[in-house]
């Protein structure tokens, strides 16, 4: 039976109360509202100003401390800045992004010692509100000006049309204003929001130490709020009305700062769930409005709010202690390795030792089987809550006509684990309108998932330990009573509400006598539970062994365990399929059993699943443990065979089936179509299993509103042969009505059986199907590996802050920082890989494994993981980097091991892929020719393929070294269908080798002349050239060698090497040097001899040398003499004498069009300076700058703009001089 809808608004419902028995339970006893309790959320930062979020129903704040455990927020301040004096005799600071800081006269500081430090917010600006300032900065603030001076510069171009450009100024003053037109155009394009970087200041006040933010991004600190670390007074500040952010500082020392705001809305959520308190709003209330909240930021905002371990695992140990008695954790990510690894580890501690209860999603995979992320699937310390779809949430959060039956959301993940565990231990409303940062512009928002079950679970904890008015507890008998207060959900399966819906006045009633105790199953092959899946584990009866184990309290007396004796009787629903004890005899020691379960009982192509419950005698309505069985029956089906099935669904209904892939095949193809006139949104879930792997790896979900109007929807996705598929149809939770669904499954495919790694020649591939499929391969390289070695590794322990130290104090936390270097020779979108930790988390031994790259100026490029690699792409420009990648652990020598020679990959995407021809036959491969055309296989019969030789785009720039096991990556697809080709694709790599260079007609060498005499001569070049003996050395050689042009170059070369843009050399010695290389040497002779043109003999091939090397003196020479007559040179005066030298250079080398020579360059800064060119200026900046971008070059690009009038330009330039310059180490 449904209920309308309510004339009032039925507020409750938009954070549902009424079903777990919160709301009965708080209005008899509104003293039970989790006061006294303080739970953790570690997610992405919860907002201390956020609505609901500042005191709790006792009046004490809300939100007690708030910490970034990430490192994101980090600033360093080792900095001290000298105190000065303005013109007015107000003290100020210059802060690192070379602000005048003026600092208030009433501001204490008895040492008058100013740390300082500097940080770009917007890389910590959660994405919404990166996004809008990036938009009002761009429209407001960037684009107006940018507008005026484009026109300007277009008024430029327009102006030099037509103007004589024989006449050597006006080439000069029309490239000019061509390129000051397109330096703008690039400045627009590569744009950067650089308006929120900004100072922090750490002092000591005499008490303590206290920060601040310069909020005025302008260095008037009058207007901005001191602050102490949060934790002492909870102090936070609004950033600024347009952005309405929040934030607040955590000072560890005068060193470092962690400025932390939200990483994203996330958190501020789940906190309003757990506890939000509104005084004239009880509805809006959260579970617990009297707990306090400790917020612990663990979403990376360097990684898009992802979490890493260094987060995770700190964020534990910060919540523990804090003084948490739950934390919430509404993340997770999958896991290869149950019950294994630093964060299993950590979670044991704080649930054994550390008297805090875990609570996490489950998430938000399902509907198929075994869906559950890590945390959750990977130990039983904790407690894993899926999500239910309140009913009383059905009208006000998602206006459904009618409300719905009571179900559990169809997304929310279910159980098994992979070894078998429940996976779900409870369920609770995942849904609610609560609480969301103020930089949304927002007061609330809804969310729904099991992001929001976990922290509705987490506030009836805190309600639950509420009721105990200090007694002892323990994080197993908490959990105990909450899955033994939970009744069942009619008509959920118990893989995703586990053993119900949580009931909070009849956990309240339980939880003073529950069993304190944590019973550790451990079954046979280290598994939680018993998970029969695959067909060969099928095929007989299972005899499963298992056992038992009492786990106590920390520092639970002795006599007690020694006296500690229980007798069970096991409950088994599941008689006609598993044989088990009926009774087990429990002390503190480790019980030995087994159980049987029989497979061959269950009908094909379904699945069973059982939980047999153990109980002490007596108490039978205590749940002691429970003993977890599984077992899916696979249903055999031949290739090219078509199983369908149709089915009237109502919402919320599952429909599972389970089959044997095929020996041969590589692709299940899933057709779905409705077939009545009803309209309904499905989800179709296509899931296989394999060892050791995330269960996403061969995956494919699908939604679809099906209707009989539409053709059906038919999607493939990519099987392992002889396992076991699972099809799921689930008809989603709100789609009301009901609707008749047909779906049906078929297999197809090839096996391959291929190299390895391809070498530069024939490569055969054998290709086999059970099923006359068509195919036409195609193969390509689209990326470059690059692997590096270790260049440098140390470690060290780490404790300087709080939450480093583990929480077994026995142990200690080791640091190995890894350096290794890379280049690029041109801009390229790069990725970060380590292949020997990728895909692990959760399941990691260490405690932090990221990698920071940084450009050879030592600025932080990015940061990137190891869990998704291919994620965290950039494009980097030309250049050398350094990449040092942080490996965190306990275990000092396992990480010694591990890092020493851990190998490191830059993956590169190719420019251009790198086509791969294929051949049917080995000679065609060889020869080059017929290239392989489609053809249909013959079921069963093996056809040869063969890949290369023609791969002619390999001759790029970017593999022109070869060297280093280098290797290129690519994917081979060989079946022609549109549909199947898509999930059929096979990864290929070769390994570089070193290519022969081709054969050219070089130049002919003269003989060599071996004379002492020249040999001695040639010396005394190359040693005047490097500085060696100074002057005096260089006035004994020219005494030998007064005509000797190449010394006078080289000379030359060493007196104005370091002649950066705008300081010229301008020594008497230079000038006499220029002088006498004039002299010497016949302009028109060393053109004319240094241009010929075709074969020359070695007699003529030597003077052609000998007059390059003549014309590259004359031109350094006058290029000289130009610099140091424009260093003299007023602007408007009498510009003959410069422009007659650049008339001389000019039939050089053209200095306009085709400036190349880095003096050259750098003087044509200077010309376009002084001569009023600044588009030669800026060009000239940009193509030194190609080379090495140096902080001089940056500060060029600042003066020329400044002369344009761009002062918009100016001001960017000199914040990104800032920040690709930086002060300091990132990391100290």
């Amino acid at each position: 039976m449904t209920l309308k809808s309510q004339t009032n608004f039925p507020v409750a419902g938009i954070l549902p109360k009424d079903e777990t028995g919160v709301a009965q339970l708080l209005s008899e006893k509104p003293y039970l509202d989790g006061r006294g309790q303080i739970v953790a959320v570690l997610d992405q930062g919860v907002d201390p100003g956020a609505a609901g979020l500042i005191v709790t129903s006792e009046g004490k704040p809300k939100v007690i401390d708030v910490i970034d455990t990430t490192g994101s927020g980090d600033v360093n301040t080792s900095s001290v800045a000298k105190v000065e004096n303005d013109e007015n005799g107000a003290k100020f600071v210059t802060g690192l992004t070379g602000r005048k800081l003026v600092l208030p006269a009433e501001w204490n500081n008895p040492s008058d010692t100013w740390n300082v430090g500097l940080i770009d917010l917007m890389k910590i600006f959660p994405s919404y509100l990166k996004n809008r300032m990036n938009k009002t900065c761009k429209d407001e603030q960037w684009s107006p000006v940018y507008n005026s001076a484009l026109a300007s510069a277009q008024d430029g171009v327009n102006l030099t049309a037509n103007v004589d450009v024989t006449v050597l100024k006006n080439q000069m003053k029309k490239e000019s204003a061509k390129e000051t037109l397109e330096s703008l155009k690039k400045l627009n394009t590569s744009w950067k929001n650089l308006g929120f970087v900004t100072d922090v200041i750490v002092w000591n006040n005499g008490e303590e130490l206290v920060a601040v933010l310069d909020s005025s991004f302008t260095g008037d600190l009058s207007s901005c709020k001191i602050m102490r670390d949060y934790f002492k007074a909870q102090e936070w500040h609004k950033l600024s009305e347009e952005t309405q952010l929040n934030y607040n500082f955590k000072i560890f020392n005068e060193k470092m700062v962690q400025v932390v705001c939200p990483s994203g809305s996330h958190g501020t959520h789940v906190a309003g769930i757990v506890a939000a308190y509104h005084p004239n709003e009880e509805d809006k209330n959260g579970i617990a409005p009297g707990a306090q909240i400790i917020s612990v930021k663990i979403g990376d905002s360097r990684l898009n709010t992802l979490e890493t371990q260094a987060g995770f695992i700190r964020g534990l140990r910060a919540a523990v202690r804090g003084g948490a008695s739950i934390a919430n954790f509404s993340y997770g990510e999958p896991a290869k390795y149950p019950m294994k690894g630093a964060s299993a580890r950590e979670i044991t501690e704080c649930y054994l030792k550390h008297k805090m209860l875990f609570i996490t999603s489950a998430g938000n995979s399902g509907p198929a089987l075994t869906t559950v992320g890590a945390p959750a699937s990977i130990s039983d310390h904790l407690l894993s809550v899926g999500a239910f779809a309140a009913p009383s949430s059905h009208l006000p959060c998602y206006s459904l006509k009618e409300q719905g039956h009571e179900i559990n959301y169809t997304w929310s993940s279910r159980g098994p684990t992979q070894d078998g565990g429940v996976g779900v231990n409870v369920s609770a409303p995942g849904v609610a309108i609560t609480a969301v940062p103020t930089a949304t512009l927002m007061n609330n928002q809804l969310m729904n998932g099991t992001s929001m079950a976990a922290p509705s679970a987490a506030g009836a904890a805190a309600c639950i330990l509420s009721s105990l008015n200090g007694d002892e507890w323990s994080p197993a008998g908490l959990k105990r009573a909450m899955e033994n207060g939970a009744r069942c959900i009619p008509g959920a399966e118990k893989e995703t509400q586990g053993r119900g819906l949580i009931q909070v006045p009849k956990s309240v009633e339980i939880i003073k006598s529950v069993d304190s105790t944590h019973y550790q199953l451990k079954v046979s092959g280290g598994k939680r539970g018993v998970y029969l899946r695959e067909p060969w584990e099928t095929e007989e009866i299972q005899t499963v062994a298992m056992s038992v184990k009492p786990t106590f309290v920390h520092q639970k007396p002795k006599s007690e365990i020694v006296a500690f004796e229980k007798h069970c009787v096991v409950k088994n629903p599941a008689k006609g399929w598993i044989r088990a004890p009926e009774f087990i005899h429990l002390n503190s020691g480790e019980k030995h059993f087994s159980i049987e379960v029989d497979p061959t009982r269950l009908p094909a192509g379904d699945y069973r699943s059982a939980h047999l419950t153990v109980v002490e005698a007596g108490s039978e309505q205590e749940v002691l443990f429970v003993i977890p069985v599984t077992v899916v029956k696979p249903l055999e089906l031949e290739a090219g065979a078509s199983k369908q099935k149709e089915l009237n669904f109502s919402p919320g209904q599952i429909e599972r089936q389970f089959f044997k892939v095929p020996a041969g095949v590589s692709y299940a193809k899933v057709t779905v179509a409705s077939t009545g006139s009803e309209t309904g949104r499905f989800m179709v879930h296509v899931a296989q299993l394999e060892n050791e792997k995330h269960f996403d790896v061969k995956t494919e979900e699908k939604f679809y509103t099906l209707n009989s109007a539409e053709a059906p929807k038919e999607f493939a996705v990519s099987v392992a042969e002889c396992g076991t598929v699972e099809l799921t149809l689930a008809k989603f939770w709100s789609s009301q009505g009901q609707c008749t669904a047909r779906w049906s499954i078929e297999f197809g495919g090839i096996s391959v059986t291929s190299p390895t790694d391809l070498a530069q020649c024939a490569n055969e591939f054998i290709v086999k199907s059970p099923l006359p499929e068509k195919i036409i391969p195609k193969a390509q390289f689209d990326k470059l590996v690059i692997p590096m070695a270790p260049q440098n590794v140390s470690i060290c322990p780490i404790e300087s802050l709080p939450y480093d130290k583990p929480l077994n104090e026995a142990e200690r936390t080791f640091l190995s920082k890894i350096d290794y270097s890379f280049s690029l020779a041109s801009k390229c979108e790069i990725t970060m890989n380590c292949p020997t930790l990728e895909g692990l988390l959760y399941d990691s031994e260490f405690s932090e494994t990221l990698i920071h790259v940084f450009d050879s100026h030592n600025k932080h490029v990015f940061t990137t993981e190891v869990l998704k690699p291919a994620s965290w792409k950039i494009n980097l420009p030309k250049g050398e980097y350094k990449a040092q990648m942080h490996i965190a652990g306990t275990n000092y020598t396992l990480l010694e091991s591990l890092t020493k020679n851990l190998q490191l990959d830059v993956v590169q995407k190719l420019a251009k892929s790198v086509a791969v021809d294929a051949f049917w036959k080995h000679m065609d491969a060889l020869a080059g020719a017929p290239k392989a055309k489609d053809k249909t296989l013959k079921p069963n019969a093996p056809v040869s393929l063969y890949l290369g030789p023609g791969m002619t785009e390999l001759d790029q720039s970017d593999l022109a070294k070869a060297e280093g096991g280098r290797y290129l990556q690519g994917t081979l697809t060989i079946l022609k269908d549109d549909l199947t080709k898509k999930v059929e694709k096979h990864s290929i790599r070769m390994t570089l080798r070193p290519r022969a260079k081709p054969k050219t007609d070089a130049a002919p060498k003269a003989e060599k002349d071996n004379s002492i005499e020249t040999i001695e001569r040639n010396a005394n070049v190359s040693w005047v050239k490097a500085g060696t003996g100074g002057s005096d050395y260089f006035k004994t050689a020219l005494e030998r060698y007064p005509d000797h042009v190449p010394l006078h170059h080289a000379r030359l070369q060493f007196l104005t090497k370091e002649a950066k843009p705008g300081e010229p050399v301008t020594t008497d010695e230079v000038a006499k040097l220029c002088d006498v290389i004039e002299q010497l040497v016949d302009l028109k002779t060393a053109i004319f001899e240094s241009s010929r043109k075709g074969k020359v003999t070695a007699e003529e091939q030597k003077i052609v040398d000998a007059s390059k090397e003549e014309k590259a003196a004359l031109q350094l020479a006058t290029v000289t003499k130009i610099r140091a007559k424009l260093s003299q040179h007023e602007k408007g005066g009498d510009d003959s004498a410069v422009l007659e030298l650049l008339k001389n250079l000019m039939r050089m080398n053209d200095f306009i069009a085709e400036a190349k020579d880095k003096d050259v360059l750098r003087m044509n800064v200077e010309v376009g300076q002084r001569l009023g060119f600044p588009g030669l200026s800026l060009k000239a900046v940009a193509k030194l700058a190609e080379g090495s971008e140096s902080k001089e070059l940056a500060k060029t690009l600042d003066s020329i703009y400044s002369e344009l009038g761009w002062g918009f330009a100016a001001t960017l330039q000199k914040t990104k001089t800032v920040i690709d310059f930086p002060h300091s180490q990132l990391f100290i």
